[in-house]
């Protein structure tokens, strides 16, 4: 099923206390291994949020802060919806995503309203906005996505088939450099953290990027100890998101589409510390420019400073032996 279709939800009802229930179906398509990918399922939150949002005065996800302690498994869900606070500028959501009748995911969503992109790059110093060509801003930190070959998904992905990526592999040779030619001057690293970036392509995407499929590029990377050096790297292992925090930085205006691809996102992440197997990841989420796929198209002068970022987001991860995402797939009350 294709991602727009794979993350739908429906409303269902409304209980005398206020909440707004939706059901759906986790697609079996959808996972990693046997468990449904994470990032996956917090869309599926974030999408039946949008539609109890979308008449509102704060029709925007800003901010979503999720934990996620119980694996879910692919079959029908609910969320149930409740209103914490509806201010003048913002409305803060409890959301709850529920099968079985067990909680797997609990979060605070925040919406308001986001400014869409501009049509050109400009300063903006009304609003207190850093973006291109304000030269302290931070510009996508990769290449032209026709300078990249495509990179094999990995085969525990259920649904690769759907997507296409590349993966900067030079630009994680060039951190690995750095770091050593710095250690074995006794140095201090400017570069001590694992680093990954890439571009992700979604085929036969013609809803384009929408707001609700943002969680799960942002939990589209390779984790951290994946990229330390083999006799550290972990063997047959899963990484579970515990919790996760994504804040949206830019609204994802249909308007802007010409300007941007509707198919395709740069994704940058970083990892600093690893501590018995839990570790960090900042992943940033950004557009990618128009009419240029992966190994396709030409270079527009000044096309890196169009570019925006649509979302940061920061996860807590565990490393877990992957025969274990195999016995919590196939379990009804999958503890992690």
């Amino acid at each position: 099923m294709r991602l727009a279709e794979a993350i739908a939800s429906t409303f269902a009802y409304e209980t005398h206390t206020g909440k707004r229930v939706y059901k759906g179906n986790v697609d079996a398509e959808w996972t990693i291994g046997q468990v449904p990918h994470g990032g996956y399922m917090i869309s599926l939150l974030a999408n039946s949020c949008i539609q109890s949002q979308s008449n509102s005065r704060h029709p925007d996800i800003v901010h979503i802060s999720a934990q996620m302690p119980v694996a879910s498994t692919p079959g029908p869900f609910m969320t149930q919806i409740s209103v914490l606070r509806a201010g003048r500028g913002y409305t803060d959501l409890h959301v709850e995503l529920i099968q079985r009748g067990k909680v797997n995911i609990r979060a605070t969503v925040i919406f308001g309203v986001l400014d869409p992109p501009p049509s050109e790059p400009h300063i903006d110093r009304q609003s207190l906005t850093l973006v291109p060509p304000d030269q302290r801003a931070r510009r996508v930190p990769l290449d032209h996505p026709s300078a990249y070959e495509s990179s094999p998904a990995l085969k525990v992905f259920s649904f690769r088939h759907r997507i296409d990526w590349a993966i900067d592999r030079q630009a994680q040779s060039e951190y690995a450099r750095i770091n050593a030619e710095q250690e074995r001057a006794g140095q201090g690293r400017d570069h001590d953290y694992l680093r990954w970036s890439a571009w992700l392509e979604v085929k036969d995407n013609p809803e384009g990027i929408r707001a609700d499929m943002i969680p799960f590029f942002a939990d589209m990377f390779e984790n951290g100890p994946m990229m330390m050096p083999e006799d550290l790297k972990p063997k047959a292992a899963w990484f579970p998101t515990m919790t996760i925090a994504i804040q949206y930085m830019t609204r994802i205006d249909p308007a802007s589409l010409d300007r941007f691809s509707s198919d395709s996102v740069g994704l940058w992440s970083g990892t600093r510390f690893v501590h018995k197997g839990a570790h960090e990841a900042d992943v940033e989420v950004w557009t990618a420019p128009s009419r240029a796929r992966i190994g396709q198209g030409e270079a527009q002068s000044g096309w890196r400073d169009r570019q925006r970022i649509l979302a940061v987001s920061r996860q807590m991860a565990l490393v877990v032996p992957a025969d274990l995402n195999k016995r919590l797939g196939t379990r009804t009350d999958a503890k992690l």
